[in-house]
């Protein structure tokens, strides 16, 4: 039930990324609707992905609790399991 926006923008691409270049946006994270949240200014978005990863000090800042998650089997394309 949340509305749907679009607005036009303008953002760097990390042209060192092996194969193409991905775009870099900033992104804040806000634990509720216009209440202030933890910005950061480099994130490759993956509107496509299943699952995402980030690095443990992101989830520190972010600050997400491991007691909320729950444990899951992660496979790669190529069969690898973590």
């Amino acid at each position: 039930d949340e509305p749907c926006r679009m607005r036009r923008a303008s953002f760097a691409y990390d042209t060192s990324y092996p194969g193409e270049p991905l775009p870099i946006l900033p992104i804040e994270f806000r634990p509720v609707s216009g209440s202030p949240g933890v910005l950061l200014d480099r994130v490759i978005a993956d509107t496509g992905a299943d699952a995402s990863a980030i690095p443990w000090v992101d989830c520190q800042r972010l600050g997400l609790d491991p007691a909320d998650g729950r444990p899951i089997r992660m496979s790669g394309v190529a069969g690898g399991t973590a």
